[in-house]
């Protein structure tokens, strides 16, 4: 396990066979299997998900930038904040508030309180919205041949 202090900052981990909880900032780190967590008041940004790779950015927490890919899991709790994301093959839940995510393949789940503003989602792509949770600015966009979707759960009757 590492530990990123408060006031500390780490670039360009590999996460191999272990967690990295941010206090601080971390940046530019690849997650094979493991977990990287973002605490509440610290940063992460541009972390890349691959082969069941987790981050996860609790409340207070911020992330920017992230590539979830190859079955990698991002979870963005209530109170916390996504930017930039970028999925392809993975998935985002979202419990916080994500912003300005395309979605190429793999899905995002907006959950109960979560919110997804400016959501791109391209060919392959699937956004699935929560009865409790909300979505704005939603593209569908046509990059490739095989079709996007937006799926609106509701409440069974």
């Amino acid at each position: 396990m590492e530990i990123i202090s408060a006031r500390g900052s780490d670039r360009g981990a590999l996460l191999s066979g272990g967690e990295q909880d941010v206090y601080g900032n971390a940046g530019g780190a690849t997650i094979f299997a493991d977990s990287q967590v973002i605490e509440s008041g610290a940063a992460g940004a541009t972390p890349l998900l691959r082969g069941g790779g987790t981050l996860d950015v609790l409340s207070g927490g911020s992330a920017n930038s992230a590539r979830i890919s190859a079955g990698g899991t991002e979870a963005v709790s209530a109170g916390a904040t996504d930017s930039g994301a970028r999925v392809s093959s993975g998935a985002q839940l979202v419990y916080g508030f994500a912003s300005r995510t395309i979605v190429f393949t793999g899905a995002q789940l907006v959950g109960p309180g979560g919110t997804a503003s400016g959501t791109t989602i391209s060919s392959g792509g699937t956004e699935i919205v929560n009865s409790a949770g909300m979505a704005s600015g939603t593209t569908i966009s046509r990059l490739r041949p095989s079709p996007a979707a937006v799926w609106l759960n509701s409440p069974a009757a």
